[in-house]
């Protein structure tokens, strides 16, 4: 792939571990359960509906990450740009979460720990309608913003 692909179709992506970098993607599917990381510039948008099979999850360098729908992985999500929010009612299930900082526009976000991991929010958390924290066996943690 290549910097503003769009991953439309079913892709399976599997034994190794993933990273894509570049402007921007939209990832519409993935799998494997192996880790996927995406360290773009631009806006890299997420579709829980359509990304199945990852471990742990990364998105990064610099740009903003939107999630949409409901994302679950068996291992971690970290976030280390923005997180914006676009449609109503998305939730992030991971054993633990790590978020940079979180633009809710408007909308409720909720954050389901399913192990003893850590829910992480370093930055600012803003114009989410409801923030809702369930952090499984593990803690949670508010720094920055």
């Amino acid at each position: 792939m290549t910097s503003n692909d769009t991953a439309a179709a079913a892709r399976t992506i599997g034994l190794w571990d993933v990273t894509f970098a570049g402007a921007g993607v939209n990832i519409d599917g993935a799998g494997g359960d192996d880790d996927l990381t995406l360290n773009f510039t631009g806006t890299t948008v997420v579709d829980g509906a359509e990304v199945t099979d990852v471990r742990n999850f990364a998105s990064g360098n610099g740009g903003s990450t939107t999630v949409t729908g409901t994302f679950t992985t068996t291992g971690t999500q970290t976030y280390s740009d923005a997180v914006t929010v676009v449609t109503a009612n998305t939730t992030l299930v991971a054993t633990g979460h790590t978020l940079a900082a979180v633009d809710g526009g408007g909308f409720n976000l909720t954050l389901t720990g399913s192990g003893a991991g850590t829910t992480t929010l370093g930055g600012a958390v803003s114009n989410v309608g409801v923030l809702s924290i369930d952090s499984g066996t593990g803690g949670i943690t508010v720094s920055g913003g």
